[in-house]
């Protein structure tokens, strides 16, 4: 195709096609780098409920994580792992802030767009989801969609989690459902090579 405009969505479209088929098993718990459970508990220096800290690795909770969730995020960016998990955490209810909760996204974005290291672009979007698993409340729920879509407009993953990333969105349920959110990642995508691409 010599337009680049449909050339580019024409590729989208395959791409998301061939997704769509490999969603049942392209879980974003099968992502190759993250740490297993028991790698996860044994960074932990809790003497008690390391079994918990293992099983809820994955999923929705209310407290702080001791580490990354991904084994290839550098020693140097442990510490803002922690602190994005931090926001998170605040930005979705899950802690009281009394501040603006827009400073604490912009600071998660800030901290994840810094990075030299894409691993840490990655781990922002794997706690994230982690929240957004098995997550009890609407309200915290609806929050971390929100923090979703100001992450697929700045923040690029690593190329080997963005099919993990863009499966995952395709599972988004309610309002707007999941197109808002893939065409705001592809819009970064694409912005990123220079190239043009403009919602179906």
């Amino acid at each position: 195709l010599k337009d680049p405009i449909r050339r580019v969505n024409r590729e989208i479209f395959l791409k998301m096609k061939a997704l769509k088929s490999s969603m049942s098993w392209m879980l974003y718990q099968k992502y190759a780098h993250l740490k297993t459970p028991e790698e996860f508990q044994s960074e932990s220096w809790a003497v008690f409920g390391r079994d918990k800290i293992g099983e809820t690795m994955l999923v929705h909770v209310d407290t702080a994580i001791h580490t990354s969730l991904c084994r290839d995020v550098p020693t140097t960016e442990v510490k803002n792992a922690k602190l994005i998990f931090k926001n998170i955490l605040m930005f979705m209810g899950e802690k009281r802030y009394n501040g603006d909760v827009n400073a604490l996204a912009a600071e998660i974005v800030t901290i994840a767009m810094n990075s030299p290291s894409d691993s840490l672009r990655t781990e922002a979007y794997v706690q994230l989801i982690k929240q957004l698993t098995k997550n009890g409340s609407p309200q915290s729920e609806r929050n971390g969609w929100r923090l979703m879509g100001l992450l697929l407009q700045f923040v690029k993953p690593s190329e080997a989690f963005e099919d993990y990333l863009l499966c995952f969105l395709l599972q988004r349920k309610g309002n707007n459902g999941s197109q808002a959110y893939i065409s705001t990642y592809h819009e970064l995508s694409y912005r990123n090579s220079g190239e043009s691409y403009e919602p179906p």
